[in-house]
């Protein structure tokens, strides 16, 4: 589906009922900043500056997702209330949200094993039909401190071999890094959690592309974040936020860089 049609899902369920509000649906947004489809690097390598106040996609992708907390009952959320901890408990144990949008990697099996629940691809935008947020792999690396560079290259080997690649997507443990469809396929199907669940939904049909990443874009991919919240709690301006958070994300960088020059 698209972001369009999960809005207009998100204001159908969103209600009350019996007293208590239900809400449509939760995000872990620093993660969507992370991972923004629209590839959008957060720091500009060149010049070791946030791009949230240079690159003009931002102040669509914002808008795009704020609109979800601006709609009739979302705007009842207090501020205590959005970030990824309480967003988490709002549809995991308190269980008012109806979607919780995130990585895969956010829930446990004691915390849905009792629930109804289900799977769906992440929602893409209309021009980019089936495109997903970029990938969040792990990575794994031979140290140029290493004693054993030889040994360690060749455990990193293994850990790519169709044979463990497959035996660990059985058993639901990662989406595998491996092209080969049989293995991606075969994902849970050893593990009762996801028996009769809609686990393709996990993938989308093509990753955006990665974009730039850099030791800061860690760092100040939250201001992002807590200027989101801005503009829900108070009305902000996104054109306004995003310049004061750049100004704010570009102090937080030339401090670090100045700090690790006097060293």
């Amino acid at each position: 589906m698209t972001w369009d049609d999960l809005y207009d899902l998100n204001v159908k369920m969103t209600r009350n009922f019996d007293g208590t509000q239900y809400y449509g649906i939760g995000a872990s947004y620093n993660h969507q900043v992370l991972l923004n489809q629209l590839s959008i690097p957060i720091v500009d390598g060149a010049s070791m500056k946030v791009t949230y106040d240079t690159d003009p996609r931002w102040n669509a992708w914002v808008q795009n997702l704020v609109r979800f907390y601006q709609s009739p009952g979302n705007d009842l959320l207090k501020a205590n209330q959005l970030n990824e901890p309480n967003e988490r408990n709002r549809f995991f144990k308190d269980r008012t949200v109806a979607m919780f949008m995130a990585l895969t990697a956010l829930h446990t099996e004691k915390e849905i094993n009792d629930m109804n629940w289900d799977i769906a691809p992440f929602p893409s935008f209309k021009d980019s039909p089936g495109v997903g947020p970029q990938a969040y792999p792990c990575f794994f690396y031979v140290t140029s401190m290493s004693d054993h560079k030889d040994d360690a290259f060749q455990a990193i080997a293994y850990l790519t071999t169709d044979e463990y690649q497959l035996q660990r997507s059985k058993e639901g443990k990662f989406l595998s890094v491996l092209s080969n469809k049989s293995i991606r396929q075969a994902f849970g199907q050893d593990n009762s959690l996801y028996k009769g669940k809609h686990i393709t939904a996990l993938q989308p049909e093509q990753y955006a592309p990665a974009s730039e990443f850099n030791k800061y874009s860690s760092t100040v991919n939250g201001d992002l974040g807590a200027a989101m919240k801005d503009i829900i709690l108070s009305g902000k301006d996104i054109n306004t936020a995003l310049r004061e958070t750049a100004e704010k994300s570009n102090k937080k960088i030339a401090d670090a860089e100045a700090a690790a020059g006097a060293k």
